[in-house]
């Protein structure tokens, strides 16, 4: 079969996970899914996202009322139709690149030889047909069950399953420093970035100076010495030419090949992949659980009831599948866990769906694609903590959407989960998946749900943000989730908000907006928000639910009210910064040319558009801006681009002083025989001596520069006429440059702290804001995903001219994309197992579990695999007057709208504290040692008007309470206390 061409636009998220090449091979991959229950239907719906190139649905039972708790695509109209019928047509509008079908017909071997991959998500003794049948035919067979708040998946790629790449992390790279002259020669690397390599690893060389045959290309092994260096055990240098400088190392990825037990084989010697390191017999309890289940359903059709009879019978069934395998302890010792398992296995959960779907349909893409490391063979997952201490009694099915729930948690509890007041932040890839399962839950069905999201839809979000279609591109995503989620469930109530959350709109997002909700639940990108929600929540003491992903990882925090840390308790380390020495004269690594081409864009057609067109209000350039700007914000106003033939002269002198004059005076103040202070060669270590680039515009990296700046300096400057590529590069060829010559008073930053001022000064006679007056200017806002704006174009074009210049490797388009965007790359599988870990969790914050052990944090990897479910860290305490206090506790004084003096008067009362200084925000409110008058001036005021005169805090209408920060001290003693925050009411 031909390779099918991968919609980059679509997959973008995707492709920086998987690559193309398993891509390609997932587009020409045909899948069968057995049993179209809502597991299944999670199932189809990821791999339908993922960009399978077929699925195809079986089911011979039809859709019944305790489908809709789990099964978002069907409604009570379908009740008593095929759920595979049922499910085919939505399931098939979530992408236009994968063929979904039914099959009525049998399931026999010539059937399963069509596909590649058979999943059966039907608990029952079947499967064992009908994976000795798959492994015949050589599809890869994967089992994929849940019974009420468990699950389980088992793989089987067959004999000898060939993994590619056991990781998916990208190469280990390293700048090479020194290469030493002996046998097992030492190689050092560049002393900043640790080398994350083990002995063994293989690695190829290039660019290296001076030993000329380390750039063949051939792998090599290493022994690693220290975090930046290792040896070559297996070459000898001592005859070789002498290190001179320059290199690069990439590391060979390992391949694999991993053999499978076939599924009747594997039951009676199982390999268990750990999925919580507090339950270390689980997964061997919950195998013979799930053995007995698929007995007792073979034999009776139908689900343990719960009765003491049932309970019996599986206890006897578990008792004789031990029997057969080798350790298995009897029922009786693990009587709580069978009782849990079987007074709840008939019930079914969406957020317990979503955990297992995530992770088949993981293994279903590693099958085809053959890459990542296959499970093995067993994962068995619990959420028995999320019951409560006795199990419910009130679980019969009442003939409502949630009896599958209830059936698990009872009637009373779907009660409470329907009376929650949730506010879900973002609407994005998280958030479409948090509103499918709240929907499916019944949550704040009787209450409500607020859902805020500033972005709009576009065509790259449609691969993993599944409530969205391509007649919604464009339109607020609040909006359409909203309107996705109550489809799927009626009773849904859910207020979409288009609005950023910040200190800039508590008035949307007041103490009255926070006072009313049960509940938060972040479904953000960054940090900063993350940490404004989070200590919105903090003041307000409510739960708080965050997560996010990365590709193949994810983790979740549950964050509880005055018993776990916040998400503000613990800071991820600060992202390393470039140094500007190296980011404008010395890049070593291709994510220096990046951030340098992100930087000229900026330069360029933001920060220099917006000072001239102040110039051009003002008459004024601003003192605060840069020198490079400056240079091109005088050059601008002296020769705005006005034609085509302008902007095309421009981008050629852009061309020209950006990859060979600038080389040529940096060559000139530092040539390739030149000397540091101590003697040394100055182009060493990192340092690598650039060459530079005359332009040639039968070069397609040229032109492309030349193109992509004339497009954006047309659109910038409103320019119309010809802007063809042909155009473009017929009037670039007629453009006759001078020729340059260094300068020997430009001086070239080479430490951090030194000044540059490698392009000159900056000639401003005669410009003034009259020659622009006229000018119509628009700063262009950088923009990664509209690929027609000719950004990115700009930014890859500069990116590898540069790379090329020090003879750095370049990248792919959709590299330097994926890193001047900073884009994060994502998968549906990840995001779909993360959404379901996370509202389990909140299953346990409406049950109000008071012990921090029935919680759990997670961190998980797809592509290893690796599941670490551990409890919440707990909130650390501080001694405040003989009692402990946390980061959830508050002194709030009694009066309404007190008086600064007031506050001061209570912490004196109640704790004999005295006041130092009060603060609001950055402001000082109050200090002791000021003069008395000034003093009382400030306890005589009310704390509302303070904040807002003094503080410069905005007191919005409906806020109840302003914070303060108050530095006491012991009268007795002068020794300082710390002393929790404070916050003052202002109004009831």
């Amino acid at each position: 079969m031909a390779d099918a061409q991968i919609d980059e636009g679509l997959y973008s998220r995707q492709l920086y996970v998987l690559g193309a090449e398993a891509m390609q091979k997932m587009s020409q991959s045909k899948v069968l899914i057995l049993g179209m229950s809502g597991l299944a239907c999670e199932l189809a719906k990821n791999l339908i996202l993922s960009g399978v190139g077929a699925v195809v649905l079986h089911d011979n039972e039809n859709i019944t009322m305790m489908d809709l708790g789990t099964h978002y695509y069907a409604t009570e109209a379908h009740i008593g139709q095929n759920r595979a019928e049922v499910s085919m047509p939505a399931l098939a509008a979530l992408n236009s690149h994968v063929s979904v079908s039914c099959h009525k017909g049998a399931v026999d071997h010539d059937f399963l030889g069509l596909f590649d991959v058979v999943v059966s998500t039907m608990s029952s003794e079947d499967a064992h047909s009908l994976s000795a049948m798959a492994r015949a035919v050589g599809a890869a067979f994967i089992l994929a069950t849940t019974a009420g708040l468990a699950g389980r998946v088992f793989a089987d790629f067959g004999d000898a399953h060939l993994v590619t790449d056991t990781d998916g992390e990208d190469p280990v790279t390293g700048v090479v420093t020194f290469v030493g002259n002996t046998a097992n020669p030492t190689v050092v690397c560049n002393d900043t970035e640790r080398l994350d390599l083990s002995d063994g690893d293989q690695v190829i060389f290039s660019d290296v100076h001076g030993i000329p045959s380390l750039n063949d290309g051939v792998p090599r092994a290493i022994k690693m010495e220290t975090p930046y260096s290792f040896t070559l055990p297996n070459e000898d240098f001592t005859n070789e030419p002498k290190y001179i400088r320059g290199g690069y190392i990439t590391q060979v990825k390992r391949q694999e090949t991993v053999a499978f037990k076939p599924l009747t084989e594997a039951i009676i010697a199982p390999q268990f992949v750990d999925t919580d390191f507090a339950k270390f017999t689980r997964p061997m309890e919950l195998h013979l659980c799930h053995l007995a289940l698929d007995t007792f359903l073979t034999a009776r059709g139908r689900y343990p009831d719960g009765t003491d009879a049932d309970l019996e019978a599986m206890r006897q069934l578990v008792d004789q599948h031990a029997q057969a395998i080798s350790d298995a302890p009897a029922a009786a010792t693990f009587e709580p866990v069978l009782r849990a398992f079987t007074a709840t296995c008939r019930g079914a959960l969406a957020p317990v769906c979503a955990v297992i779907a995530g992770i088949a349909t993981q293994e279903v893409l590693k099958a085809v694609s053959h890459k990542y490391s296959p499970l093995r063979q067993f994962l068995y997952f619990d959420a028995f903590e999320a019951l409560p201490e006795a199990i419910p009694v009130d679980t019969a099915p009442a003939g409502t959407r949630y009896d599958a729930q209830a059936a698990v948690f009872g009637h009373e509890f779907q009660r409470s989960l329907a009376a929650q007041r949730y506010f879900l932040v973002g609407a994005g890839a998280l958030g479409c998946e948090y509103l499918k399962n709240f929907a499916m839950m019944g949550l704040g069905a009787a209450g409500q749900i607020t859902v805020t999201d500033m972005d709009s839809i576009e065509r790259s979000n449609l691969s993993r943000q599944f409530l969205f279609r391509d007649t919604d591109i464009g339109q607020p995503k609040s909006e359409v989730a909203a309107r996705a989620a109550q489809a799927m469930n009626p009773d849904m109530i859910v207020r979409p908000l288009v609005a950023k959350i910040d200190v800039e709109t508590e008035d949307v997002f007041s103490d009255a907006f926070f006072d009313n909700l049960t509940g938060v639940c972040n479904a953000l990108d960054n940090v900063p928000t993350r940490r404004y929600v989070d200590s919105r929540c903090v003041f307000y003491g409510l739960p708080l639910l965050e997560s996010g992903t990365l590709g193949t990882k994810g983790n979740v925090q549950v964050i509880v009210p005055n018993l776990t840390e916040s998400y503000g308790s613990t800071q991820d380390p600060p992202e390393k910064s470039i140094p500007s020495c190296t980011l404008h004269n010395f890049p070593n690594v291709i994510d220096h040319c990046i951030t340098w081409a992100r930087d000229k864009f900026e330069g360029t057609f933001s920060r220099s558009l917006e000072t001239l067109v102040q110039f051009k209000e003002s008459g004024v350039i601003a003192e605060d801006v840069s020198h490079e700007v400056k240079a091109v914000v005088v050059e601008l106003a002296r020769n705005p681009p006005k034609d085509v033939k302008a902007c095309v002269a421009m981008a050629r002198a852009e061309f020209d002083q950006h990859f060979d004059h600038k080389i040529r005076q940096l060559l000139f103040n530092f040539p390739e025989d030149a000397k540091t202070s101590d003697g040394l060669p100055f182009w060493s270590g990192t340092k690598r001596p650039p060459t530079p680039t005359p332009f040639d515009p039968d070069n397609t990296l040229h032109a492309d520069f030349v193109y992509a700046t004339a497009v954006l300096l047309a659109t910038a400057f409103g320019v119309d006429g010809r802007t063809s590529r042909e155009d473009v590069l017929a009037l670039a060829r007629e453009i006759k440059t001078p020729v340059f010559v260094p300068s020997s008073s430009v001086r070239i930053a080479v430490e951090e702290d030194e000044e540059d001022d490698s392009t000159g000064p900056v000639d401003t006679t005669g410009v003034s804001a009259e020659a622009v007056a006229s000018l119509s200017v628009t700063p262009l806002e950088f923009e990664k995903d509209d690929d027609s704006n000719h950004h990115i174009d700009f930014i890859a074009a500069t990116a590898n001219l540069r790379a090329a210049n020090y003879q750095i490797p370049t990248v792919s388009r959709a590299e330097v994309k994926r890193i001047a965007g900073k884009i994060i790359p994502a998968m549906i599988t990840t995001t779909a197992l993360i959404a379901g870990l996370t509202s389990i969790e909140l299953y346990k914050l409406v049950a109000q579990k008071k012990a921090i052990e029935c919680y759990k944090n997670a961190f998980i990897n797809l592509a290893l695999p690796l599941f670490a479910l551990s409890e919440p860290g707990e909130a650390k305490t501080a001694d405040f007057m003989d009692r402990k206090v946390t980061l959830w506790d508050f002194i709030e004084p009694p009066q309404v709208d007190p008086t600064l003096g007031e506050v001061v008067e209570y912490m004196k009362t109640t704790f004999g504290l005295s006041v130092d200084m009060v603060s609001a925000g950055r402001a000082m409110l109050y200090m002791d040692f000021w003069g008395e008058e000034k003093k009382s001036e400030r306890l005589g005021a009310k704390v509302s008007g303070l904040v807002t005169t003094v503080g410069g805090l905005a007191v919005h209408a409906e806020q109840k309470f302003v914070p303060l920060v108050l530095s006491c001290s012991n009268p007795d003693t002068y020794e300082d206390v710390d002393v929790p925050a404070v916050r003052v009411r202002i109004r009831e």
